[in-house]
């Protein structure tokens, strides 16, 4: 069986989309009622990244504070409103003030927060917290130099890159404004609580949500909400095409993160989703792209399921008992842990040993000896190939053995085996 395996923060742009459609993604939020641009500071540093967001020059730390010289570099932070990243200004090769496309939808969350009160000066690990309820509120139990601290917070705006949840108005409140990745809340949660606090019946709020999630590329639930807003509102049939450039945008999007996911080794993960996408709405240069994939992997399946077959027909085929027992166990773990990622293991033994060029015990070694050390150790050697998995075994047992005597007397049955030296122990 195969086993394929606070400074206050401008609004930065929206990420860019890369995809099969470049000039799909501004068009298609111009059709929703496009907010105006926005300006974003940039910065590029010497290794190539480039930042975007609020820029704040720091002070640095200098040895000697009183010496005229030794003041220490300048800090460059920048603010992103998620997150906030601090470089040397002697990395910063290039400054400017650009105008950064689209601003992100903002939606606001009515919460009574504070207009004064205490503030924490610092906070250690967060201990716990409660799901978000339908008001975009929860309990936050942190770790203080007091000691433990529970904080009623609750969502006050939502963007498609952050969520800033602040304290609200209790007993002892406290001032504190978190921001949270928007894709680190469950989509359900957020749905609720943004639903509470639109209009359904106001076309814009509702179109607003829609590019707040077609911004933060959360394409099919953008699709699901564009499919009610046409059903509320029967004369914007237009709006139909626009649902089948969503559907595309979220076929595109799988279809990057299969071939990521195919990159990272999880061929098992992609194979599946491979076979379960969908062709609705899908363009035929994507669909075209998928099959590839699809058919690669088919053939890849079958390839192994041959090779599979005839290894186990070779070592059936072994005349001698124990030479069968060895080799065997070889095969059974070849048939149980073959990988889209070890297939090319048995590259040799599919390329010269699996159309009878070879004696049968030859092509076998090939088998064995590539699953054991690789492909680029397969030879023909069958004898020394069952010696290759001797010590393989001999090897593991010492490994785990704690017995002073029984690990010396494995040592001296791997002494006799003609395979067991540094390179195939490697």
């Amino acid at each position: 069986m195969l086993h394929f395996f606070s400074t206050s923060t401008r609004k930065n742009a929206a990420p860019g989309t890369r995809s099969c459609f470049p000039c799909l993604y501004p068009v298609l939020l111009a059709c929703f009622i496009v907010p105006g641009l926005s300006y974003a500071d940039r910065v590029t540093l010497d290794d190539g990244r480039i930042l975007d967001g609020t820029i704040a020059l720091l002070p640095g730390i200098s040895i000697d504070p009183q010496a005229e010289d030794g003041a220490g570099s300048t800090v460059v932070m920048c603010d992103n409103g998620l997150t906030r990243t601090f470089i040397s200004k002697k990395r910063v090769v290039g400054a400017a003030e650009e105008a950064a496309g689209q601003s992100l939808e903002e939606i606001k969350i009515f919460q009574r927060v504070p207009d004064s009160g205490r503030s924490l000066s610092s906070v250690g690990s967060i201990l716990s917290t409660t799901p978000f309820d339908e008001f975009g509120r929860r309990i936050i139990t942190l770790s203080t130099p007091g000691g433990r601290l529970d904080l009623v917070q609750g969502i006050t705006t939502i963007t498609p890159e952050w969520i800033a949840a602040e304290g609200l108005i209790t007993e002892h409140p406290l001032r504190l404004d978190m921001r949270i990745a928007t894709s680190s809340v469950p989509r359900e949660t957020l749905s609720r609580i943004i639903e509470r606090q639109l209009d359904g019946s106001d076309l814009d709020e509702r179109l607003q949500f829609v590019r707040l999630l077609i911004q933060g590329t959360r394409y099919k639930e953008a699709k699901l909400e564009l499919q009610g807003v046409i059903q509320d509102f029967p004369s914007l049939k237009s709006l139909q095409k626009q649902q089948t450039n969503i559907s595309n945008l979220a076929a595109d999007q799988l279809l990057q993160e299969i071939i990521l996911r195919q990159k990272s080794g999880q061929d098992r993960l992609v194979l599946n989703l491979l076979e379960n996408f969908s062709v609705e709405d899908a363009t035929g240069e994507l669909l075209q792209a998928v099959k590839e994939l699809r058919d690669g992997y088919r053939g890849q399946l079958q390839r192994a399921a041959t090779m599979v077959q005839q290894i186990q027909t070779l070592a059936a085929e072994l005349p001698d008992t124990r030479d069968r027992t060895i080799a065997g166990a070889v095969v059974e773990e070849i048939s149980a842990e073959l990988t889209f990622e070890s297939l090319k293991r048995l590259s040799v033994f599919e390329r010269v040993g699996s159309d009878d060029q070879l004696p049968p015990e030859q092509a076998l070694s090939l088998a064995l000896t590539g699953w054991l050390g690789g492909e680029n150790a397969s030879q023909i050697n069958f004898k020394l190939a069952l010696s290759t998995a001797k010590v393989r075994n001999l090897v593991r047992q010492y490994l785990v053995s704690k017995d002073p005597e029984e690990r010396l007397d494995i040592r001296q049955r791997l002494d006799a085996e003609e395979a067991f030296d540094a390179k195939t122990v490697a």
